[in-house]
C-alpha cells in the first residue's frame, strides 16, 4: 500500500543547532515546518564539540553574525524554557610567537569596533598555577565568552519547536529529494512534501545536494577529542594554544582536541584513532602538567565540513532550496543567529545582507 506523503511549508533536514534553530525560528512565526534527522539530535557536529561561544574571530562577517548570536545566546534559555547549562567560561587565548601575537592584534582592533570585549594581558596576570606558560609569549583574555551543553541546547530547541506546533523527526534518513511542483522528500520510514527545503545536515548535505544537481566545493575533515575522568573544578576558561582546545566540563571532566592539522576523511568515517588520542594528550600534559596521572576514559571523532576560504556556505542554491554547509568552525556558537537569519531569508526569497558574505554563488564567480 503506498504512503501519502505529508504536506508542510518548509522541510528542514539536519538535527544539529543550525537545522534546529531555523526550524525554530520558521515555527515561532506560524510556518508550518517539519525537520528531518537520520539519527539522533545532535547526533552530528553539535553534540561533538565543546559548547564554547566567542564573539572574537579573525573574519569580519563572522564577528557581525556572532555578536547578534550572543545577543541571542543570554537570553535563550528563557524564550526556549529550558536550562541550556549556559555559563559564563571566559575565554584563554595563548600565543608563542610573535606572528601569532600580530594577527591577534589585528583581530581584537577589528572586532572592538563591534564592541567585543578582548585584551591583551600579561602571563604573570594569570591566577592559574596548573597551566604551563612558560614558552607563552602572551595571553587574550576574552572574558564575555560563554559554554554551553550542546545536548541541553539541542533539547531546548527541539521542545521549542513541538511546543509551536513543528514536527521533528528522528532515525530518518532523507534517502532521497525530487523537484515536483515543490519538494518531496522519500525518507526510510516514508515522505513529505514541502514548498521549501533547507539542508543543513553537516557531512550529510554534500550526497542531498548532489541529488539535486548542486555541487558545492565541501571537503570533510575529521577532528578527535579525549575526555578524562573527572575532577574536582579548576578549569574555568575555555584554553585555547595553536594546538589544542582544552575545557572542563560541569561534571570535571577535562575535553580537549587537537586541531591544528586536517585530516581528510568522508562523511561516514567517525572512527577515533589511539594515534589522536597520544597526540592530544601529549598536549595537553605539556599545558597542564597535574594531567599526567589523570586516566582518558574516552575519545571521539567529529566532522568539520570546509570550504575552499574556510567560509560557510549559507542561502539558496536553487529555487526554494537553502543550505547552511561548509561550517569548520562556529556553527554552534552562531547557530541561533544564523537559523534566525536563514528562515527570515528562506521566507522572504531573498538571502538577508547579514548573510551575504557566505553565499554560495560566491564559489561560481
Amino acid at each position: 500500500m503506498k504512503m501519502s506523503a505529508e504536506s508542510f511549508e518548509y522541510a528542514v533536514v539536519g538535527g544539529g543547532i543550525q537545522g534546529l534553530s531555523a526550524a525554530y525560528e520558521l515555527a515561532k512565526i506560524g510556518r508550518s515546518v517539519v525537520l528531518l534527522e537520520e539519527r539522533y539530535l545532535g547526533s552530528g557536529s553539535t553534540g561533538r564539540g565543546f559548547g564554547g561561544i566567542r564573539t572574537l574571530h579573525g573574519d569580519e562577517s563572522y564577528v557581525r553574525v556572532a555578536v547578534k548570536s550572543m545577543s541571542m545566546w543570554r537570553k535563550l534559555s528563557q524564550e526556549l524554557r529550558y536550562n541550556l547549562m549556559l555559563r559564563k567560561a571566559g575565554y584563554l587565548f595563548l600565543l608563542y610567537t610573535r606572528e601569532e601575537e600580530e594577527r591577534m592584534e589585528e583581530n581584537i582592533k577589528m572586532a572592538r569596533r563591534y564592541g567585543v570585549k578582548a585584551r591583551f594581558i600579561d602571563p604573570s596576570e594569570l591566577n592559574t598555577p596548573y597551566l604551563d606558560l612558560s614558552e607563552v609569549a602572551a595571553v587574550v583574555e576574552h572574558p564575555e565568552a560563554l559554554v554551553a551543553l550542546p545536548f541541553s541546547v539541542v533539547w531546548g530547541y527541539w521542545r521549542g519547536i513541538s511546543r509551536l506546533g513543528g514536527a521533528v523527526k528522528t532515525w530518518e534518513k532523507v534517502v532521497d529529494i525530487e523537484v515536483d511542483g515543490g519538494f518531496k522528500l522519500k525518507t526510510t520510514r516514508g515522505a513529505y512534501r514541502a514548498d521549501v527545503v533547507i539542508i543543513a545536515a553537516g557531512s550529510g548535505s554534500i550526497e542531498l545536494l548532489k541529488k539535486l544537481g548542486v555541487e558545492l566545493p565541501l571537503a570533510v575533515v575529521k577532528k578527535e577529542a579525549v575526555v578524562t575522568e573527572s575532577l574536582k573544578p579548576f578549569l574555568k576558561p575555555l584554553i585555547v594554544t595553536p594546538k589544542i582546545a582544552v575545557v572542563q566540563s560541569a561534571r570535571g571532566e577535562v575535553l580537549a582536541d587537537y586541531y591544528a592539522e586536517d585530516i581528510p576523511t568522508t562523511p561516514e568515517d567517525l572512527s577515533a584513532t589511539h594515534y589522536m588520542a597520544s597526540f592530544v594528550a601529549k598536549y595537553l600534559i605539556k599545558l597542564i602538567p597535574k594531567l599526567a596521572l589523570v586516566n582518558v576514559i574516552r575519545q571521539w571523532a567529529g566532522h568539520y565540513v570546509s570550504t575552499p576560504d574556510l567560509k560557510p556556505a549559507i542561502g539558496d542554491v536553487g529555487e526554494n532550496l537553502w543550505v547552511s554547509v561548509g561550517w569548520r568552525s562556529g556553527g554552534f556558537m552562531m547557530g541561533p543567529a544564523v537559523g534566525k537569519l536563514l528562515a527570515e531569508s528562506a521566507v522572504r526569497g531573498k538571502l538577508l545582507s547579514e548573510l551575504e558574505s557566505f553565499s554560495p554563488y560566491r564559489f561560481k564567480r
